[in-house]
């Protein structure tokens, strides 16, 4: 895939959780990010989740319930009564935390996501009601009541803007989402795959669209990077009786098998293909990719996905932070013609975090010569 055809030929963040201002030049087809523990892997991955997002009002809505403890007074999309101020102070604050700076309470700037110095396809998010109140006014202390100061039910919590287009959230309609349980809340050509997986009623529904787009057959193959003796993937059971399971018919064994007693490996590869077939030509993130991975295959799995997202023209963005993944990663685009990939290492150097770009010729030295580059 060339640059020119990439979603996110490159990317900039700025504001977005720990991460102050991040330029990445230069995006590949398939990337790979590295980074110490906590270093800005994970937030990375939920800005190009945004920036991605066919509705990002309710793509934000939804990483705020992710990422705070925060839950507001409300049943089923309907309030419980009025609004105490430390409620309000406390939507506000789960809010908060998705910018830089949130957590001391520093005024925040706004959020700005979007490819390296094209102003026209920016994602920007800000807190409008900044504007009109001085940040010394807000405060932690009970003597600050914020409904006094700017808040109503219809006031102004969240501005995003896009393509020139401006979308305002009213503190009453984000706590009725937030309220609401998560759906689809993305492009279907983009996809995202946390460290933990998919959930079992979902990965039903991948399939059904899996098998409906004509593309099973290549799920399957995928699938036999781990159990070789896969015949069949089906899918069992009544939506009105609890749901429908997966199971996998495998030569020589009478009755299928659920997919779910199949151990946490072939549950992570049924759910990377599953995304990139939901996502083609789009975008698909994943969270901790070798989550569930035993080291012995995970080049046959790198390969697989790499060929995989060739073939259906999906841009990959993952995490990890193993050094199998690492390696395998660098043999498995060596060996696919066609497909460029790229690692990028996260690390903060004078209190802003960077990005190291490796290539492939970059990674083939460092796994040849075991340079540390976690």
């Amino acid at each position: 895939m060339n640059s020119d055809r990439l979603m996110l030929p490159s990317l900039q963040i700025r504001s977005y959780r720990g991460i102050r201002d991040l330029v990445i030049p230069e995006l590949a087809q398939v990337n790979l990010f590295v980074g110490k523990n906590n270093v800005g892997k994970t937030s990375l991955l939920e800005a190009v989740r945004l920036h991605a997002a066919k509705n990002p009002r309710v793509t934000f809505t939804s990483l705020v319930r992710e990422r705070s403890s925060f839950r507001p007074p409300v049943t089923n999309g309907s309030r419980r009564g009025d609004l105490s101020s430390e409620e309000v102070r406390s939507a506000v604050r789960a809010v908060e935390q998705l910018f830089f700076g949130g957590f001391d309470g520093s005024p925040a700037a706004p959020i700005l996501i979007g490819p390296a110095g094209l102003e026209s396809d920016v994602l920007q998010i800000d807190l409008p009601w900044l504007q009109s109140v001085q940040p010394d006014l807000w405060s932690t202390t009970d003597e600050t009541n914020p409904d006094e100061l700017f808040f109503g039910p219809e006031s102004p919590l969240i501005r995003i803007e896009r393509f020139g287009r401006s979308s305002v959230l009213p503190l009453e309609w984000f706590l009725r989402r937030y309220g609401v349980a998560v759906g689809p809340e993305s492009r279907a050509d983009t996809t995202f795959v946390s460290a933990n997986g998919f959930e079992a009623f979902r990965i039903g529904y991948l399939w059904d669209y899996v098998a409906e787009a004509g593309y099973g057959e290549e799920v399957e193959e995928a699938l036999r990077t781990v159990i070789p003796d896969l015949d069949r993937v089906y899918l069992l059971g009544e939506a009105e009786a609890g749901g429908r399971s997966v199971f996998l018919a495998r030569h020589g064994i009478a009755r299928p098998i659920p997919l779910r007693s199949m151990g946490d490996g072939l549950n992570r590869v049924f759910g990377l293909t599953l995304a990139l077939v939901r996502s083609a030509g789009g975008i698909v993130l994943v969270d901790e990719i070798e989550n569930g991975l035993h080291y012995s295959i995970q080049e046959d799995v790198w390969r697989a996905v790499i060929k995989l997202a060739a073939h259906l023209n999906v841009q990959l963005f993952a995490t990890t932070h193993s050094w199998d993944t690492i390696t395998a990663f660098a043999r498995a685009v060596r060996d696919v013609d066609r497909v460029q990939g790229r690692m990028h290492r996260l690390e903060v150097g004078h209190e802003e975090l960077a990005a190291v770009e490796f290539s492939e010729e970059d990674l083939a030295l460092v796994t040849r010569q075991r340079i540390e580059v976690r």
